[in-house]
């Protein structure tokens, strides 16, 4: 199969080449992300937002940063950021409008989900629940979320 740009076929292989990857201490990492780093210009945004997260997820386990290759996915997870931001900023906007609806129609999955969760346990439509709704199927980001309350928390002293 030979992998061609925005194409979302040869992006998943891709994608299975990088899971499988994580975690390995063998030659396998280095050669995964020494043979994509030259596609990355040309993959699909789904594709990279796809590496993005499991790298990205791979890296928020503690345990993960003894792995030799820790330091190198790193690396390799700023490239995939800046091309992600690069397509963004180049983006049509149509290609713009249809990533929103996408986004929206996704939000309005996950609320429809969180409702029918908190109906069938008597919860009540808190923020409170929302989080430990989200928590529970292992949506929310622990890390992620720290770093947003220490970037946009208000100072209590």
């Amino acid at each position: 199969m030979k992998i061609e740009p925005n194409d979302d076929m040869g992006g998943a292989v891709l994608n299975c080449a990088v899971r499988y990857s994580l975690g390995r201490a063998s030659y396998m990492p280095g050669l995964v992300m020494d043979e994509i780093r030259p596609m990355l210009a040309g993959l699909t945004a789904k594709t990279l937002s796809c590496m993005e997260r499991d790298i990205r997820e791979w890296m928020a386990d503690a345990g993960n940063q003894k792995n030799p290759y820790w330091e190198e996915w790193g690396g390799f997870l700023k490239l995939i950021r800046e091309q992600l931001e690069k397509q963004k900023n180049a983006a049509t906007p149509g290609e713009d409008d249809r990533i929103d609806f996408m986004i929206f129609s996704k939000r309005m999955a996950l609320a429809k989900a969180f409702e029918k969760w908190a109906d069938e346990n008597g919860v009540a439509k808190t923020p409170a629940s929302v989080v430990t709704f989200l928590y529970g199927y292992g949506v929310l980001d622990v890390q992620a979320a720290f770093r947003i309350i220490e970037q946009h928390g208000e100072d209590e002293g």
